[in-house]
């Protein structure tokens, strides 16, 4: 009986994911994916991801893809509510 060892990236990369959510299959994004559903260009998808600033995202190679949670998750940490943290002017 074979066994196999998981990773802990493998581990990690699942617990990123929700349930029922699988890593391959037609929950990646291409960029340009990505880009239209963001609203805004595969271009600043590449510059956020030089940046470190954007979403998360998996790399095949030079491939780059990225899932919709991932995506979601990513655009409600960017949510800003009005009036907190702002500094006084006196």
């Amino acid at each position: 009986m074979a066994t196999t060892k998981r990773t802990t990236t493998q581990s990690k990369n699942e617990s990123t994911l929700g349930k029922g959510e699988e890593l391959l299959g037609s929950n990646l994004l291409r960029p340009d994916e990505a880009a239209e559903l963001l609203h805004t260009t595969q271009n600043a998808l590449a510059i956020w991801r030089m940046r470190g600033t954007g979403p998360s995202y998996i790399k095949f190679g030079k491939e780059i893809r990225y899932t919709r949670r991932q995506l979601q998750e990513w655009v409600a940490s960017r949510t800003v509510i009005p009036g907190l943290n702002k500094e006084r002017v006196a």
